[in-house]
């Protein structure tokens, strides 16, 4: 009896589940209907401490625009409408100041419990937010990266980067940053009159004097414990009997290791007083500073000093941006910025349908600026999709574009050009070229232009004549990349390590044609040609043997032309190629690069390629 019990309960547990498994199952989640929690901080909405009525109405164009595009979010898409506050000012030491807080929503999902009742729910936890942050870039993805544990004084931390600003074609501003030159990071929007975010700049007297400070407070630190441990060890050694010392031979080893450890803070302490009374007889001390790191583990005041270029700018918070006589509640500063989670399709629709209908201008007018575009709404996804006046006139030039380095200082990355900085232009044969010295990829500005048919390229390419046979490929690619229209840039730069099938991988994940030519194969060259798509298939390979692209065969008028689909190749005036297929159709192929594939790893010399004059037209 008491097994036919146990068994009927498990039974009934069973079918209970499945009962629940089957009804998730018939639910599609993605159609359940959206649903908005409005002004979600009041206490209705479990939250102990609520924004003031104040901050939601000075809010409220915003939520009466996301009421306008969205009186009903999309299927599947729960947005909670929520404001925080911070509680305190925008700098601590102005109480007074403005104050900040923010506005945001967090989208979520709906999910399936199945256990023990099928019940449908929003989901705990969301990567999926919209902030709008008012007064505040202390927090979030405002805040400058590349920051420091040296301050400027009790409350302004040291940063080190690069930050700017750049106007979209509407006028909107975006930040960026970059903490190292292969990596650029587009932060958001900022809305501000000043035309500058709240940071500013120090100099390298300030530098050099919070560099100081804090390395004597570091080492004052130190220097007293170490001084307590040698006195201790010594008393600890001195009451041990001569058996005891005999035992513990190893007392000598750590007093002297712990008394040169003392030693050499002390000297550290010296040195920092006499590097700063050298860095003060510098004459542009009130020039910015730039620095390559900002060392705090030790004291390395050689990597403080650096020009534009090898350095990054050092920068602190900059009380003054604010007007601290105005209303603490008064929006100064507006910082926009999202996360987004397109894998999910509720939060991608609800993500599309911010960014193309959600007025950028009502923040402008919330800080007391005339609306960018008066009369029309000023999306997010126009900021993305227009085109600057620059870019606009360049992409209708089907003109010969000419790009030589005439003007570029020798040893200096060309002026115009963009891709990675790490060669520089060299004289060679009476005329400068650049020398691809280095494995990576560089490009002369072309502006989102596409390479279509009729698209040609001309350039001069040369090498040394004992070019080495193990010699790195040079090679031209055409590819697909993402445009940036705000900062006029392809997106590959907030980036480059991404992009290293360019000069040491094959995977790259864009569409793309490379071809790859090799100067010094089995008594001739070579040139391989390669079309890729996103995923990595080979669309086509083909591989040309080419007897006068060899070694001491050197000096040559390389043209390329895009027929169609095809693309012809010409050296010195001759085809060596007529392929038809290259270029994948429903493309649109916009930029040409050069680059150095590989390079020589036996340590011989003279793995160069050169090219000058290179001409394009569109």
């Amino acid at each position: 009896m008491k097994q036919l019990i146990t068994t009927i309960i498990i039974t009934a547990f069973f079918l209970s589940n499945a009962r629940a498994q089957t009804k998730c199952k018939d639910i599609d989640l993605n159609k359940v209907p959206g649903k908005w929690k409005w002004k979600y901080d009041q206490k209705t909405g479990g939250i102990n401490n609520p924004a003031p009525d104040q901050l939601w109405n000075i809010c409220a164009p915003i939520t009466k625009d996301l009421q306008r595009i969205m009186p009903q979010p999309p299927e599947g898409a729960l947005p909670y409408n929520m404001i925080t506050e911070g509680g305190t000012g925008t700098f601590f030491q102005y109480p007074k100041g403005p104050r900040y807080y923010q506005y945001y929503l967090m989208i979520k999902k709906y999910e399936c419990i199945m256990y023990p009742n099928a019940i449908v729910q929003p989901e705990g936890e969301t990567g999926c937010w919209i902030y709008i942050d008012v007064n505040n870039h202390k927090e979030y993805g405002m805040f400058l990266p590349g920051g420091s544990d040296v301050m400027l004084d009790e409350h302004r931390r040291l940063y080190l980067t690069n930050a700017w600003l750049e106007a979209d074609a509407n006028g909107n501003l975006l930040l960026y940053t970059s903490t190292e030159k292969e990596k650029i990071i587009k932060r958001g929007f900022v809305f501000t009159e000043k035309g500058r975010i709240p940071y500013r700049k120090i100099t390298r007297r300030e530098l050099f004097s919070s560099y100081k400070v804090f390395h004597e407070k570091r080492l004052r630190k130190e220097i007293a414990r170490f001084e307590t441990i040698v006195v201790k060890n010594d008393q600890q050694y001195n009451d041990l009997t001569a058996a005891q010392k005999k035992e513990q031979n190893y007392w000598p080893d750590i007093i002297k290791r712990d008394k040169g450890v003392l030693q050499g803070y002390k000297k550290d302490m010296e040195r920092v007083e006499s590097w700063y009374n050298r860095m003060q007889q510098q004459p542009n001390l009130n020039d910015t500073a730039y620095a390559k790191q900002i060392a705090t583990w030790a004291f390395e005041p050689e990597k403080l000093d650096a020009q534009p270029g090898d350095g990054n700018p050092v920068w602190t918070d900059d009380p003054d941006f604010y007007d601290r006589n105005k209303p603490i509640n008064q929006p100064q500063y507006i910082f926009l910025w999202y996360r987004h989670q397109d894998e999910n399709l509720p939060k991608k629709n609800f993500m599309e349908k911010f960014t193309s209908t959600f007025n950028l201008d009502l923040l402008w007018k919330m800080i007391g600026a005339a609306p960018k575009k008066p009369g029309g709404i000023n999306t997010i996804l126009s900021s993305f999709v227009d085109a600057k006046t620059v870019s606009k006139t360049a992409q209708n030039n089907n003109n010969i574009q000419q790009f030589t380095f005439d003007g570029t200082e020798e040893g200096k990355f060309p002026n115009g050009w963009q891709g990675m900085h790490n060669i520089g232009v060299q004289s060679l044969n009476g005329s400068k070229r650049l020398a691809m010295t280095k494995p990576g990829y560089w490009f002369p500005r072309q502006y989102n232009k596409e390479i279509k048919d009729g698209f040609s390229l001309s350039f001069n390419l040369e090498w040394p004549e004992k070019i080495p046979y193990y010699s790195g490929l040079f090679t031209l690619t055409f590819s697909e990349i993402k445009y940036d229209n705000a900062a006029e840039n392809y997106v590959m730069d907030e980036n480059q390590r991404n992009y290293w099938s360019f000069y040491d991988s094959y995977a790259g994940e864009f569409n793309r044609v490379a071809l790859w030519f090799d100067p010094n194969w089995n008594n001739a060259g070579t040139l391989e040609v390669y079309s890729l798509d996103r995923n990595e298939t080979r669309l086509l390979t083909k591989k040309i043997i080419l007897p006068d692209f060899f070694k001491d065969k050197n000096k040559h008028k390389m043209t390329f032309q895009r027929k169609g689909n095809g693309l012809l190749v010409s050296d010195n005036g001759s085809i060596i190629a007529d392929i038809p297929g290259v270029f994948a159709p429903n493309v649109r192929y916009n930029l040409y690069t050069f680059s150095k594939y590989k390079e020589n790893k036996q340590g011989e010399t003279g793995d160069v390629f050169y090219i000058n004059d290179v001409q394009s037209r569109y």
